[in-house]
């Protein structure tokens, strides 16, 4: 908050810093339990590349999880940012006269 002024980017910085941690984690950890499934065996005896492996084949698997995971980041999100008003770092609220 002594860096920026308190407002909506400040906030999308502030809760995106913290959640891309256990988003990543989800997709290493599905990763790495998909690398050495059966599945990735046949692209690579008929001679697909690291690219096309990865892009093709493990790359669409985790994003199930991913999704359920963004719902559940939103959720966060959202009492993240109640919290911060609560402590007046969040989005100002302008009352009219």
């Amino acid at each position: 908050m002594v860096i920026f002024q308190p407002g909506i980017l400040t906030i999308g910085i502030a809760i995106g810093l913290t959640v891309w941690t256990y988003m990543a984690r989800i997709v290493r950890d599905k990763m790495l339990q998909l690398k050495d499934q059966k599945f990735t065996l046949a692209p690579r005896s008929l001679g697909a590349g690291r690219f096309r492996l990865v892009w093709k084949h493990l790359v669409p698997k985790p994003l199930g999880p991913m999704i359920i995971s963004v719902m559940f980041a939103i959720l966060d999100a959202i009492f993240a940012e109640s919290f911060l008003i609560l402590i007046r770092f969040g989005i100002q609220i302008r009352m009219r006269k």
